[in-house]
């Protein structure tokens, strides 16, 4: 009996070593580095297309109404906010499936850098030619994407960094902020020192998993299963853009640009469409304190100050579940041993 207490005794010290660790892990507060909103309502693609007809497309699963990105010392987070994330009716293992989201990373590093999209048929403008792709996926199987389902980073030069799951990318679905959130680990990227002055491309398509692309398609008119409002030359010449919302200052920005692909009426040979981003604001305080002095008639002067405040709304702390995780599991293996060792001494 004493050697099962010592034993009992053993594991719960090592299980509140690892709850203490992710208490500590957990609570290290991370900073907003980039704040972007979009337009609400914009979520049209070129401005005409309209949603799949199937009721489980809400009215605003695809509307991008926002981008933020977070670090601390360990870790980069990408927060994509949406209007409706539109629960997760197909259970997609990373607590969402209607959405497909690309975000295209141009770092203040030099080297090698790439303008194409995976299967979006529009292309990067070179001031925003990117260093890496993070593709945000549901998360079935084992395949990244594009070709599986599983979240991925690609470099420049098309080379997968790492795929969700593995240690140091998380992606999961935040439903109180209907947001979707990729945690990152700085030894996985370049360039982490400058990220407040990195630029993005962020886009939001919907995710079909019996396409080539994992992206829903597009046609002339809406199906229950596919986005309408297409042009048909685009279709022809195979330049239709599968974007659905695009972060762009205005509605009208993003039309433009996803409208911006040339056709030929004889060859129908399609040039696609150029599409930017969003660079890194300047630094802004967080509190701006404004003082006026009057001074009246009978020479009595009067000060006031004025106070605002900038909110963040956005999550204080952010885990990393699956080092938690790994760490743990490691712990308690090495704690099992230990009481192993000791008691076989004995």
């Amino acid at each position: 009996m004493s050697r099962f207490a010592g034993m009992l005794s053993l594991l719960v010290l090592v299980l509140a070593s690892v709850m203490a660790a992710v208490v500590a892990y957990s609570q290290e507060p991370m900073v907003v580095v980039f704040s972007a909103s979009d337009p609400v309502g914009d979520d049209k693609g070129t401005g005409s297309y309209t949603y799949p007809t199937n009721a489980v497309f809400k009215p605003g699963v695809f509307d991008l109404t926002g981008f933020m990105v977070m670090e601390n010392s360990t870790h980069v987070a990408f927060v994509v906010f949406l209007r409706d994330l539109g629960g997760n009716p197909w259970g997609g293992p990373a607590g969402f499936c209607l959405q497909h989201v690309q975000i295209y990373v141009r770092t203040t590093a030099t080297g090698i850098t790439n303008t194409s999209t995976y299967g979006l048929k529009v292309v990067i403008a070179d001031n925003y030619a990117w260093h890496y792709a993070i593709l945000l996926t549901p998360g079935w199987g084992e395949e990244p994407a594009p070709q599986g389902q599983v979240s991925a980073i690609y470099d420049a030069t098309g080379s997968l960094v790492i795929k969700a799951g593995e240690a140091g990318f998380t992606v999961y679905a935040d439903t109180s902020m209907n947001a979707i959130v990729a945690l990152i680990s700085k030894s996985l990227l370049a360039d982490v020192d400058n990220v407040a002055s990195w630029k993005y491309v962020v886009t939001v398509s919907g995710y079909d998993g019996f396409e080539a692309s994992k992206l829903r398609s597009v046609g002339l008119s809406a199906e229950e299963w596919k986005f309408g409002g297409a042009d048909t030359y685009a279709l022809a010449a195979n330049v239709a853009p599968l974007v659905i919302d695009l972060l762009a200052p205005t509605a009208d920005a993003q039309y433009a640009m996803l409208t911006s692909y040339r056709v030929d009426p004889q060859t129908l040979e399609g040039t696609p469409a150029v599409v930017e981003g969003v660079p890194a604001p300047p630094p802004q305080p967080v509190t701006k304190t404004v003082t006026e002095t009057v001074t009246e008639v009978t020479t009595k002067t009067t000060t006031s100050v004025v106070t605002t405040e900038i909110p963040t709304p956005v999550p204080e702390y952010v885990t990393d579940w699956t080092t938690t995780i790994a760490v743990g599991i490691i712990l308690l293996i090495i704690g099992v041993l230990l009481g192993y060792v000791f008691f076989r001494k004995k």
